[in-house]
């Protein structure tokens, strides 16, 4: 994405690039089927992807969450709207480095298996296998590149599979830490197609994306 494009998409205000979300009603951030109470209630998925995404496409910059409303609602608290999305990026950060975890501890089996099968391969290659005879000599470059293909699975893991990983990882705590502000929500914030749009589609969080 070009710069012009992140500007847009997250404004510049001082130090912060913004992370904005417009809402028609302050109960659209939250998971409808959540019973908790609303500092620690889970967000919409729309509006936890919408943020998230946000926080990976700015992975150096300081981020700051500005919820646009039209007026506060007296049940839902801006404290409540804060603390519930820290609460959520922290349980998606902890699950983002479980599964982490996870992977790191297959891949020191998976490490182990392919190097005992390696060791294997390379021991029937070298003695059991051992002649001049062209089939043996085949056979013994089949077992040698078996065992080499066993080692496929860890390498992936510890090159390519783990890092993305730790990213999500730090990009929930990013969030988790980022300043929450309310605002209200005036009528020149919304552009003329965004209003069309209002009037047009069933409201979601989804739709209210700046």
């Amino acid at each position: 994405m070009t710069d012009k494009a992140l500007a847009a998409l997250y404004p510049v205000e001082g130090a912060y690039r913004l992370l904005t979300i417009k809402l028609r009603e302050a109960r659209l951030l939250f998971n409808p089927l959540d019973p908790a109470p609303h500092a620690i209630r889970e967000l919409a998925a729309e509006a936890g992807d919408w943020l998230f995404d946000g926080a990976r496409e700015l992975p150096g910059a300081q981020l700051k969450v500005v919820l646009y409303l039209p007026q506060l609602d007296p049940h839902i608290r801006a404290e409540d709207m804060s603390a519930a999305i820290g609460h959520y990026f922290y349980y998606r950060g902890m699950k983002y480095r479980q599964q982490l975890r996870h992977l790191l501890r297959i891949g020191r089996q998976s490490l182990l298996i392919g190097l005992l099968f390696l060791v294997v391969c390379d021991l029937i290659a070298r003695y059991v296998l051992a002649g001049e005879a062209g089939h043996l000599g085949l056979a013994r470059t089949g077992v040698s590149i078996l065992g080499w293909v066993a080692m496929w699975k860890p390498v992936e893991i510890f090159l390519y599979e783990w890092w993305p990983l730790r990213q999500n990882a730090r990009s929930c705590d990013k969030l988790m830490s980022a300043p929450v502000e309310v605002r209200e929500r005036k009528p020149g914030d919304v552009t003329p197609e965004y209003a069309e749009l209002q009037a047009t589609v069933s409201v979601t969080v989804s739709d209210l994306r700046s």
